[in-house]
Parts: C-alpha cells; structure tokens; sequence
C-alpha cells in the first residue's frame, strides 16, 4: 500500500493571531512542533542547543536532514505561557537591579530578578516603590534656631529705637550734631560749665560770653596751625559761650525748657539702658550661632 504524500498545513488564522498578539504585547501561545505528518506550521519555531529551526527552513519531506532534524525536534518540551507584569510608573533612569513578577500560564506568580537597563520604550519598568527616595539631609529644627530667630529680631527692634532716640536728642539738644568724638570731648566741658554757671547773675553770664567770643576770634587771627595750647583755649572759650546760652536761654524759658530738659534726661536713661541691653542681645547671638555651627 502506497502512502500518500506528505504535504504542510499552513494556518493563516493562527499565523495571523500569533503576530497580532506579539505586538499588542498580549499573552503569545507558544509554538511547538506537530505530532502528525504534515509537519510544524509555517509560523512555528523551536529552539534547539542554542539555534533555532523554523519550518521554511526544513528540506522537503522524506530527506534525511529532514528526518534527523524531525527527530530532534519531538524530544523538545512546548514552551509555557509567559505573562510579564509591566508597571506603569514615572521613567526610571536608575540602573539600581530590582525585582519584577512573572505570572505563567497556570496563574503561578514568580519573582525573577532584573538587572537595571537604560531608559528606553523596551526596557522593564520598575516600580517607584523599589527605589529608595532620597533627601536632603539637615539638621532637625529645635528650639535654639527659634531662639535665634527671636533674638534677631529683638536686636533689629533695639537698633531700630535707638535710632529713633539718637534723632530726637539731636533735635533737643545741638551739640550732638557735632562729629561723635568732638561730641564725646565737648560734653564733659559742657556740663562742667552749666554746673558752675547755673546760679550766677544773668549779666555775668552775658559778660563772659563776649569774652569767650572774642577769645575764639583772637585764637583764628593767630595761625592756621594751632598748637596744643591755643587749641585748647578755643575749645575751652566754645564751650564756655555755649553754656552762658544754654543757661541764659533757660532761665527765660523756665517751663519749656525744664520740659526739655527732663525728657533729654529720660532719653539719656533709655538709651543707656538701650545700649546695655543691645549689647547683652549681641554676646547671646554670638553665642547661639556658635551652639548652632556646632551642630551636626
């Protein structure tokens, strides 16, 4: 009995299945060689030690390659379904290895380690879960930075207000819209004079005063450089003539200027205070910023 002879199916609706579901990305039945005669689909391929053998390339039936490589390919196992998990997170640029599920055909879940690739459409996205985010590492805010704060604050305040004191004991009192050292030197005289010259009769403070002027104006004509001793006498007479009108000015306006007076020695005290308490503020500042640098 003569057989008949061996012809090869082809399956275009499972050919045409098979390449839809490889590019949708969807599960891909895995293709094995047939038990019959008629040979494996067109669209079939198996793996063998390493090399792949696809039926276009098998000779045609009845040939001994044919048989051999035939042969081979019934001792193969049909390949298993493979469903690859993708997660859909951010990009991942980090090459960090992480691990992703594997879910076969059976509904088994596996997990199989992913070394890190590149960032590319085909690489396998990782889960944000597995990176581990970084931040900026700073010390814990504590109660010396808000005492810091606090103190910042208060100096600002303090200089402020003595600002304010400084402007308002100008407008009182001249003298201070002299430079501070001429200031410092001449208010010593000052007072030295307005404590001596307060009784005295209002024409020998009027008297003296002339005197003074016209021994400022001999010390002028002198020299342009005045020596130690002629600069003295001219501070001395300014001085002078500048208490015989302070003296002078408040003995006419007795209630005025005993206003003025008072509340110039009241500025006086509240910006002594003012500076005594600015500079406590400056040495505890001093001292939180160097707890703070000190700080891990």
């Amino acid at each position: 009995m003569e057989m008949s002879a061996t012809k090869t199916i082809d399956l275009p609706s499972q050919r045409v299945w098979t390449l839809r579901d490889r590019r949708e990305g969807s599960i891909v039945p895995a293709p094995f060689p047939s038990s019959s005669n008629d040979g494996p689909p067109a669209t079939c391929s198996a793996g063998v030690a390493g090399e792949n053998v696809s039926a276009k390339e098998l000779k045609k039936p009845g040939s001994a390659s044919y048989r051999e490589k035939k042969a081979r390919l019934k001792g193969l196992s049909p390949y298993p379904l493979v469903r690859l998990t993708r997660h859909t997170p951010s990009r991942v640029t980090s090459l960090t290895p992480s691990i992703a599920s594997i879910t076969t055909a059976d509904g088994q879940t596996d997990d199989v380690f992913v070394s890190g690739a590149e960032d590319s459409d085909t690489s396998m996205a990782v889960s944000d879960s597995s990176i581990s985010s970084r931040k900026r590492e700073r010390p814990l805010t504590t109660a010396e930075y808000i005492d810091l704060a606090a103190a910042k604050l208060r100096v600002i305040e303090i200089e402020q207000k003595m600002a304010d004191l400084e402007e308002r004991k100008s407008i009182l009192n001249p003298v201070t819209s002299l430079p501070p050292k001429v200031r410092e030197s001449a208010e010593e005289i000052v007072e030295h004079f307005l404590e001596k010259m307060k009784n005295a009769p209002t024409g020998d403070i009027v008297s003296q005063a002339f005197e003074d002027m016209e021994q400022v104006l001999r010390v002028s004509n002198v020299s342009k450089g005045l020596k130690g001793t002629l600069a003295k006498a001219l501070k001395k007479a300014a001085c002078r003539a500048r208490a015989g009108v302070t003296i002078r000015s408040t003995k006419n306006l007795m209630s005025a200027s005993e206003c003025a007076s008072l509340e110039l020695h009241s500025l006086n005290k509240e910006l002594e205070m003012a500076r005594r308490e600015i500079k406590n503020l400056r040495e505890e500042v001093r001292a939180l910023r160097n707890r703070a640098s000190e700080l891990p």
